[in-house]
């Protein structure tokens, strides 16, 4: 039994971050509800932004690979629709982890470049990188500019960057 006033706190378990790194205390109040807190847990590896969390799998793979491992543990390989995203990812994500790696971008049946969900890359934003796409390639990566090119999905094994929306 709790009584107005009382409060309560919320902890992730082991292995485990608040992603708004608040302190998930809430209290009772008159109505005999909780005050509301933003608390939602991720794993301690994820690094978040909005309502996205992202993670690099170290392993290297073929795109196909990487695509399997995102899903399997719920996530996706990246799009990439914004330049605040873009921004974010070249200037945190990949601080820690060195770029290489593929992101969900894909050639589709018509050879017109795809997201994981299906949506064209670059309409709106694109971070292609000098003189790519060269053609020569289906599968997207990040490279080591930090910006997007196109590559080979079964030449290359790299690391996924997987995403998580929240």
């Amino acid at each position: 039994m709790f009584f107005i006033g009382d409060k309560a706190e919320y902890k992730c378990q082991e292995g485990c971050k608040n992603m708004f790194n608040n302190t998930g205390i809430v209290t009772c109040q008159s109505s005999g509800t909780w005050s509301i807190t933003d608390f939602k847990c991720v794993k301690d590896e994820w690094i978040c932004h909005g309502n996205s969390c992202y993670f690099v799998d170290q392993t290297q793979r073929s795109w196909d690979g990487g695509k399997r491992y995102c899903v399997e543990n719920g996530g996706f390989l990246t799009d990439i629709k914004t330049q605040q995203e873009n921004l974010f990812i070249t200037q945190t994500v990949l601080n820690i982890y060195p770029p290489r790696m593929w992101i969900g971008g894909n050639l589709d049946d018509k050879r017109d470049w795809r997201w994981q969900d299906g949506t064209q890359v670059g309409p709106l934003y694109n971070n292609w990188g000098p003189n790519q796409p060269n053609g020569n390639a289906d599968c997207l990566a990040i490279w080591t500019d930090n910006m997007w090119h196109d590559a080979r999905c079964y030449d290359y094994q790299l690391k996924s960057l997987c995403k998580f929306n929240i």
